[in-house]
């Protein structure tokens, strides 16, 4: 793990690594933010000024050097600064901004980064194992109970059936709510693929900015907010959204209105989410109110300015015992839960390393009824 008295060391060695008539002035040291040591890959630093210089050298060591009077000829009088980027293969791309102020002497003071690893997603199985083999479990609910890394272990999750339209920020505000499907349904008169933002309906609803509508079934859905909703003579009902899809859907596919229910429990993000994540990591645990009806579905509402979502919770089995997690990262180590209004039984938590890496990981639960 990086430890500020290293600073010393590393200067000496950036020092050998450049031109000899160039001076650091940027270094500092790249490390995992799970495990504390340098990420596994070719670390790659550049910038778009091209009279900085930058090299890499082993154990996470990164710098730019140049001469400061070209580079910063006012620096005695007015501040400056550098943007630059830090890629790794399996890590999420890093983009800084070094503030110089006026008057500051190099090498600046090192910077730590620590890089996040790319989510993955979990799939498998829920099956009750009975002695005439195995029976799947529809309808079973998969989430993460805790999560693991250097850092420490937290309980303070939110397992998302749906990965995030949005980024947001740490302390981005977070409520529990229920949603529930009103009587407003319309079918997609057309496909809709990745990424698109526009729904072409069947028939006519009575939407407004601001409304949520479900695409798709309860197990395989999105939700997504209404931004304008137009319907004009002889052509079908076209719907704005707020985000762009993060998943496709075919013509035919289910759309319904929703009733969005914010309960009283609420909290916010401890840590920072991208687009296409599906754990989230709260400041304290949501424990929604029980439904006062069997058609609630458990959801979290996302409040980040004009960035606002919903999303239900925990990954739900389909009629095969299939479910999937996506987005899953930030922990070395989760546990997985799983529970079922079908039966009691055992064997309901995995511990898991999670294989960073590969896009996809399989973990399957195999249940023993309670007698």
């Amino acid at each position: 793990m990086f430890q500020p008295a290293q600073t010393a060391g590393m200067f000496k060695r950036l020092a050998h690594a450049v031109n000899s008539a160039y001076q650091v002035l940027i270094s500092g040291v790249v490390t995992d933010e799970l495990t504390g040591q340098p990420p596994i890959g070719e670390l790659t630093v550049g910038t778009s000024n091209v009279q900085l210089v930058p090299k890499t050298v082993a154990s996470g060591l990164f710098c730019f050097a140049g001469e400061s009077r070209r580079l910063f000829p006012l620096l005695a009088t007015q501040d400056a600064s550098v943007d630059f980027a830090i890629t790794v293969p399996g890590y999420r791309p890093y983009q800084h901004q070094v503030a110089i102020p006026a008057g500051s002497s190099f090498p600046l003071p090192a910077l730590h980064i620590m890089l996040q690893r790319m989510p993955i997603g979990i799939e498998g199985y829920v099956v009750e194992v009975t002695s005439a083999g195995s029976r799947p479990l529809a309808y079973a609910r998969v989430r993460c109970l805790s999560a693991g890394s250097i850092a420490g272990v937290t309980t303070a999750l939110a397992t998302l059936r749906t990965a995030l339209h949005f980024a947001h920020a740490a302390g981005t505000s977070v409520q529990a709510c229920q949603l529930m499907q009103t009587n407003q349904a319309s079918h997609l008169a057309s496909k809709v693929a990745i990424g698109a933002s526009v729904l072409v309906l069947w028939d006519e609803l009575k939407l407004a900015a601001g409304d949520v509508l479900c695409v798709g079934t309860e197990r395989v859905s999105e939700y997504v907010v209404v931004e304008h909703y137009r319907r004009d003579a002889h052509q079908p009902p076209v719907v704005q959204l707020t985000s762009p899809l993060t998943y496709s859907f075919d013509v035919g596919t289910s759309v319904r209105c929703c009733t969005a229910v914010v309960l009283e429990a609420q909290t916010t993000l401890a840590r920072a989410v991208e687009r296409g994540d599906g754990l989230l990591y709260l400041v304290a645990a949501l424990e929604p109110a029980p439904s006062a009806t069997v058609a609630a579905i458990d959801a979290l509402k996302i409040v980040d300015g004009d960035h606002v979502e919903y999303h239900a919770l925990d990954g739900l089995s389909d009629e095969s015992g299939y479910y999937r997690l996506y987005g899953i990262g930030g922990a070395q180590v989760v546990t997985l839960g799983v529970s079922t209004a079908e039966i009691t039984a055992q064997n309901q938590t995995i511990k898991w390393m999670i294989a960073y890496g590969q896009s996809m990981t399989s973990v399957d639960f195999r249940l023993l009824r309670t007698v």
